[in-house]
């Protein structure tokens, strides 16, 4: 299965070797441009190219985002129980996930057919499911779509919760299948804190 590396990034981190040891990462003149052109292209095709509001830009991103982190940790939870299982068909199913395209689906149907998840887990990750596919395949319209999350309209302070708390303990626990011990949640610390969110 595919064991991915922390990635490298280009900010404020801490140089661990060499002359500049100690001191912050500065990105490259390159980077900043690179960086700053991405921006560009992204804040003119969603507000002239791409007829939609940018909060619901802002979470189709995170929709996308979260179905990413589930589906890379149900992959690590497939890998870690197909090594002690051994039937042929568990091995061929991890061997096409590691060479090829398996659906989203397909994986947490697996986990709940070993009995892994319940009921509950599954449909809350068909839900994320559905939402992803409905914001990708959407089409440029003149009024905000009337996405929902469980029959509740998706975009409201509300509803973001919901989903957040919803699929954080789905993340532990599928960390708890593999092993993993990852412990950064998805909810950012004092999230949820509404003193810090009041405008004054």
């Amino acid at each position: 299965m595919r064991m991915y590396p922390k990635p490298k990034r280009y900010g404020a981190h801490v140089v661990k070797r060499g002359k500049y040891e100690g001191a912050l990462h500065v990105s490259t003149k390159a980077f900043r441009r690179f960086r700053g052109e991405l921006l560009v292209l992204d804040h003119y095709l969603d507000t002239w190219a791409l007829l939609q509001e940018s909060e619901e830009t802002t979470m189709a991103r995170i929709i996308l985002i979260l179905q990413n982190i589930l589906e890379h940790e149900i992959e690590l939870a497939i890998a870690s129980k197909v090594k002690g299982t051994g039937e042929n068909e568990d091995i061929e199913f991890a061997s096409k996930i590691e060479q090829g395209y398996v659906s989203f689906k397909s994986k947490f149907e697996w986990l709940f057919n070993k009995t892994l998840i319940t009921e509950t887990d599954k449909q809350i990750m068909d839900e994320i499911r559905k939402l992803r596919n409905e914001q990708v395949h959407s089409r440029p319209t003149k009024k905000r779509r009337k996405l929902k999350y469980f029959d509740i309209q998706l975009m409201t302070s509300r509803t973001l919760r919901q989903v957040l708390t919803d699929v954080q303990p789905l993340v532990e626990k599928l960390r708890d299948i593999s092993g993993s011990k990852e412990k950064r949640g998805i909810i950012p610390p004092r999230f949820f804190d509404e003193e810090e969110w009041n405008c004054k």
